[in-house]
């Protein structure tokens, strides 16, 4: 049960904002909670996109960053657009400075998988259904995985995407409708041996898959559950 202080007991309240402002105050135990709360998530995001690199790294440096500029955060956006929006930079950066040696990646253009330059074949070959998907996710170019996951995934918002991404609402819903439909003809092509689905079929296969996909097995393959 939770105490008579727990911030979640305040109505109309953000539990984060609520933890923030107490450790700008000096409560280290507000921080530590509010840097818990969301280690899991962003270990799953950085897994997800750049396996190679060790998560544990790359959340250090999202929180240094954090810690760095959070007396200038002004809460026009949620605790958990701010966090995300540092880790997007983080993982971006990573693939500029260790795989493109400093050279451009774009977001808009590129795959993860492009930029890494692993082998999507193996994986393949050897993964079952779940694993073809976040195969596929990680296909597509870093902008529309992120919309993908961000959405689907870590629950985000179309409002809170929108703030992101620093786009229109209408715009926001629209590249998350175009990367939908990218990922059920990547889906489409890796089973093309034995696929008799259409776009739609696939499209309505992976709305029913996606609680038990996304936020089920995603988390056990990324080692989110001890």
């Amino acid at each position: 049960m939770a105490s008579e202080s727990d911030p979640k007991d305040a109505p109309g309240t953000d539990p984060d904002l609520t933890l923030l402002a107490k450790w700008r105050e000096g409560d280290r135990d507000a921080g530590g909670k509010l840097l818990a709360r969301y280690f899991k998530n962003l270990r799953t995001y950085f897994i997800q996109r750049i396996p190679e690199e060790d998560p544990e790294d790359l959340i250090q440096d999202t929180f240094r960053r954090m810690i760095e500029a959070r007396d200038r955060f002004e809460g026009r956006s949620s605790f958990k657009t701010y966090l995300f929006n540092i880790a997007k930079n983080v993982y971006r950066e990573t693939l500029r400075s260790k795989y493109r040696h400093g050279g451009a990646f774009d977001p808009v253009r590129e795959s993860t998988a492009e930029a890494t330059g692993r082998s999507q074949s193996s994986i393949v070959a050897e993964a079952e259904r779940t694993q073809l998907m976040l195969d596929s996710l990680r296909a597509l170019p870093a902008e529309q995985q992120d919309l993908l996951e961000l959405f689907h995934f870590y629950e985000c918002t179309i409002n809170e995407i929108a703030e992101l991404f620093e786009i229109a609402v209408g715009t926001a819903k629209s590249r998350l409708r175009a990367a939908r439909e990218r990922l059920a003809k990547i889906v489409i092509e890796r089973f093309a041996s034995d696929a008799t689905h259409s776009d739609d079929s696939i499209l309505e296969d992976l709305g029913k898959a996606r609680d038990a996909i996304w936020r089920g097995q995603l988390r056990k393959l990324a080692g989110d559950e001890d």
